[in-house]
């Protein structure tokens, strides 16, 4: 129930996925949940996946607040894929020992950094942002060490000033490494072309993991063809 929280949606495939659990049986401990009151399950069509989240009721019972109940229709595809992301990194024997806070967690994180009159470790500030989007939070943190990476999933275009603002904060921000993580061609191009040269960090754009070969390799042309304007 601690892992469904850190998520404004997860599945019933994720869960089977972090935990090594089979789905059906997946399946039979949320249906459990489900008639206590802990947990919602929907879908927004039977080819749908099923979104779980916790009630008021479920987070109250491991001691978190609880969150608004989230929309299936509403950045699902995206959130999905912050869950996927984060359940690949905790079960890979790569990054073992790492943590991968949520931007729920990072938040808390930060809110603690501040109270103890620390530098921000897990956000950037936007210089002439509009009020309300003067932070920025990663989709996820790797954090090793002393290191704290960002992870950024980009499904959908944003505004070119919203991506150029970010991504400047990125290029002068105190993150080991930034990473942009897309399955647009289009938007990889957009994205390499707005880092510009190699700086200090590094901030790098890779196909979404979950595409095939074949468009994993669109999508890598599309940045190498960006980086050759550079030259």
């Amino acid at each position: 129930m601690k892992w469904i929280d850190r998520f404004r949606y997860t599945s019933v495939a994720l869960l089977a996925m972090r935990f090594g659990i089979a789905v059906q049986n997946v399946r039979v401990r949320l249906k459990r949940l489900e008639a206590s009151g802990l947990v919602r399950l929907e879908r927004r069509s039977v080819v749908e996946p099923w979104i779980v989240s916790l009630t008021p009721a479920g987070a109250k019972a491991i001691g978190h607040r609880p969150r608004r109940a989230p929309k299936a229709e509403l950045h699902q595809t995206h959130g999905l894929a912050i869950g996927w992301l984060c359940a690949l990194v905790e079960t890979s024997a790569r990054y073992a020992g790492a943590q991968v806070p949520t931007e729920q967690e990072a938040r808390a994180l930060e809110g603690e950094r501040q109270r103890l009159g620390e530098a921000p470790r897990y956000s950037v500030r936007l210089d002439g942002a509009p009020r309300g989007q003067q932070t920025r939070w990663p989709d996820l943190l790797l954090e090793r060490g002393v290191k704290v990476s960002a992870l950024e999933i980009e499904f959908t275009q944003k505004t070119d000033e919203r991506l150029e603002r970010i991504i400047d904060a990125y290029a002068y921000s105190d993150f080991a490494l930034v990473t942009y993580l897309t399955a647009d061609p289009d938007l990889a191009a957009k994205l390499t072309k707005m880092i510009g040269l190699p700086r200090v960090p590094e901030v790098r754009v890779r196909p979404w993991l979950r595409l095939d070969d074949a468009e994993r390799a669109k999508v890598r042309a599309a940045v190498d063809a960006a980086r050759a304007s550079f030259v």
